[in-house]
């Protein structure tokens, strides 16, 4: 039979884990106006309505935990229907976190079960400024 750790000894671990492999960020989208020479090489063209300061991607992580703001601009794609989906405007401000799964969860799940990466991207409308705040659980190196 395998030796069963201490409830500490557990914590302790969790407690490592947890620290070396994780990062929070806090980030400040700034008010861009249509025409601001920011958005001249963007990595995603523009909307007439909106500029993508984080364009589409998945997070190379664990799993990243996101706070909803009170500026809806996440955007997540439906894997049925390739519609971008944004989560923020079902749920309240500062109340809701969003879980999106990285790379190396999908990597590390079982077959049959496995979760797929989140495809996801910030859409945020012109003049208009946002805050979140993020926190990235990925493995210690």
């Amino acid at each position: 039979a395998g030796r069963r750790l201490t409830k500490r000894q557990t914590e302790s671990t969790m407690e490592g884990f947890l620290r070396e492999g994780s990062s929070l960020s806090f980030i400040n989208y700034h008010a861009v106006a249509p025409h601001d020479p920011r958005l001249q090489k963007p990595s995603e063209k523009p909307t007439d309505e909106a500029h993508f300061p984080s364009s589409t991607h998945y997070d190379t992580g664990l799993l990243t935990f996101i706070m909803c703001s009170d500026v809806p601009a996440l955007q997540v794609e439906d894997r049925l229907t390739h519609e971008w989906i944004m989560p923020e405007t079902f749920t309240e401000p500062k109340k809701t976190l969003f879980v999106i799964v990285g790379r190396k969860f999908a990597l590390l799940s079982d077959e049959g079960e496995q979760l797929e990466a989140t495809l996801h991207r910030v859409a945020l409308p012109y003049d208009t400024p946002r805050q979140t705040m993020l926190f990235f659980q990925d493995l210690p190196a």
